[in-house]
């Protein structure tokens, strides 16, 4: 029952912003959220590869918890991507909307880079959740 519950919930998250995309003729909010969707999949691969192929690795978000499964892992990321996405739509245009989605891009381009470097060296250079603002003057 977990596993069709599971199902169900990634479904609905991952149709809202697929669905919602507009392939045609893409604003810069739906580049924006392709190239996020593509960052959170590099990320995700990373963290699959440092949780069941490397030993010791530990989650360091808090809402994963040390060990999380591949379920818990996609059914966070999906979550993420459609509240993001969804946070993104409601905003007005102008500043402060660029400002939310270039934060993440940002954030998400740093912890590709975090999980790459602990991949390849066995240390990160933070040891906390990361958060890149990115301002537009």
């Amino acid at each position: 029952m977990k596993t069709i519950a599971t199902l169900i919930v990634l479904v609905v998250c991952f149709a809202t912003p697929v669905f919602a995309f507009d392939f045609t003729n893409p604003t810069e909010g739906d580049k924006k959220l392709l190239t996020l969707v593509s960052l959170a999949m590099i990320d995700y691969q990373q963290s699959l590869e440092m949780f069941y192929e490397m030993d010791g690795y530990e989650e360091l978000n808090p809402l994963l918890g040390e060990k999380p499964g591949r379920e818990d892992l996609m059914m966070f990321g999906l979550a993420s991507l459609t509240i993001a996405y969804g946070i993104n739509e409601l905003m007005p245009e102008g500043k402060f909307k660029d400002f939310l989605f270039d934060s993440l891009l940002a954030t998400e381009k740093l912890n590709i880079e975090e999980n790459a470097q602990d991949m390849d060296t066995g240390k990160r250079t933070f040891d906390g959740l990361m958060l890149v603002l990115s301002f537009d003057l």
